[in-house]
């Protein structure tokens, strides 16, 4: 039977002895074995590791001067300070109702239309009759405009933006209506001479499936009468014109 103190002697390397007592309670049998033969192995590499040390003491080692620490350059991000006053005299700038959104602003009001479109191929034309609302939204930045009535004897609804790109110095339009799930956009200059807007842009054709490029004028003929004409880019590569809205104020 094990005792419940256990005496452990050894002898270092410089000829004096250790004696060592463990007294561990409440440790069962197994496991008091497993620990006093680490506790040992434990004791024996220590000592043996100090009289390493006093034989072999440590080199010291040598001092290694400072590395040099790495230029830091100025990069384009650090050179440049935020200018915040800058940014909101562009923002001023870009948001400016100029002289061509006062122009758009001209069309406000309400206007009777008469639509026909050409489908080619010596196919009837479509026609349609709507009435368009036109008012400046955003602070007077763009022109929204919609159009009820019918068209093919079905009801037809469609809204349109119309705008000026103050940085862009374009005129940009959008459309949408209830015959199509595609939103078009174009992009059109004004020619003060002629009094006409011209818009380029691409639509989808829906029985080919296929972009189809187009060309939008918009003639200014008075303060009461607009012209809109549309014409569409066939495979050929030749125009034909696809669609005329005219346009009278009530």
């Amino acid at each position: 039977m094990l005792s419940n103190t256990f005496r452990f002697g050894t002898s270092d390397d410089y000829g004096q002895d250790h004696l060592f007592t463990f007294t561990p309670n409440n440790i069962p049998t197994m496991k008091r074995i497993t620990y006093f033969a680490v506790t040992a192995a434990f004791l024996l590499s220590g000592f043996s590791s100090v009289a390493q040390e006093k034989k072999n003491p440590p080199k010291k080692a040598m001092r290694e001067s400072p590395a040099a620490k790495p230029v830091q350059t100025p990069t384009a991000a650090s050179e440049r300070k935020f200018d915040m006053m800058g940014m909101d005299k562009l923002m001023e700038t870009y948001k400016v109702v100029s002289p061509m959104h006062e122009l758009i602003a001209k069309f406000d009001g309400s206007w009777k239309e008469e639509m026909t479109m050409w489908l080619g191929g010596g196919a009837p034309p479509l026609t349609g009759l709507t009435v368009c609302k036109n008012e400046m939204i955003m602070g007077n930045l763009f022109q929204q405009s919609r159009h009820e009535g019918t068209f093919n004897a079905r009801p037809f609804e469609g809204n349109g933006i119309l705008g000026y790109d103050n940085v862009k110095k374009v005129f940009q339009n959008s459309w949408i209506d209830n015959i199509g799930s595609g939103i078009s956009t174009m992009e059109g200059t004004y020619n003060e001479k002629t009094q006409t807007f011209t818009f380029k842009g691409k639509l989808v054709d829906p029985i080919g499936g296929r972009e189809v490029k187009v060309r939008e004028t918009l003639q200014i003929i008075d303060d009461n009468n607009q012209l809109l004409q549309m014409y569409s880019t066939g495979l050929d590569g030749k125009e034909m014109k696809s669609m005329e809205i005219r346009s009278t104020r009530n």
